[in-house]
Formats: structure tokens, C-alpha cells, sequence
């Protein structure tokens, strides 16, 4: 006799606003402004998507700003709403970028 296939039913979009609140309860409490993450177990958590390569710039309030490859942008798009084309060469550049800016 075959098992029922076990079906997910928690709420993805719930997830991802629960994780962002959490991490950024815990910048306020430590005084930090931001945060840009690179590695892809940080960005999936955040994001709940799994993206190579993948970036996300949060803010110590509002929403994350999720970098990714020209060629995952759609897959990305579709699991997470605030995401932003970065060509492949530019994420070093984006990153300085965000740098400059936090410095003032």
C-alpha cells in the first residue's frame, strides 16, 4: 500500500516576515544600521528561496533587498518580491556601493 505524500503547509510569506523581524530586532539591539549578507544559507533564510550566488542587504527597518544573477532573477522573482538584477560582475561594485553609503 503507497503512503500519502506528506503535503507543507506552513506559510512561506509568514516565514520570511517572521525570520526579517527577528534579525532585525536583534541589529537594533546590538546598534547595527545594516547588514549585507553573501552566503547562501543567510540569504535563504531570509528569503526562503536557495540562489547561488545570491546577496541581501537588510535594513535595520522595512524591507530587504534581495541581489541575485541575471539568470535566477525570474526563478527569484516569483518566491520573493523585493529582488534587484545585479549583472555578475557587479556585485563587488554593489557592494562597495552600499558601503559608501552607510559610511555617510
Amino acid at each position: 500500500m503507497a503512503e500519502a505524500p506528506i503535503v507543507a503547509t506552513w506559510d512561506h510569506e509568514r516565514l520570511k516576515h517572521d525570520r526579517l523581524q527577528l534579525l532585525q530586532a536583534e541589529m537594533q539591539r546590538a546598534d547595527i544600521g545594516a547588514m549585507y549578507l553573501t552566503e547562501g544559507f543567510h540569504v535563504r533564510y531570509l528569503i526562503d528561496v536557495k540562489v547561488p550566488f545570491g546577496q541581501v542587504f537588510v535594513p535595520a527597518e522595512g524591507d530587504l533587498i534581495a541581489f541575485v544573477r541575471q539568470r535566477d532573477i525570474d526563478y527569484v522573482q516569483k518566491k520573493h518580491q523585493g529582488t534587484e538584477q545585479v549583472k555578475d560582475a557587479d556585485f563587488n561594485a554593489e557592494l562597495r556601493h552600499l558601503r559608501k553609503d552607510l559610511a555617510g
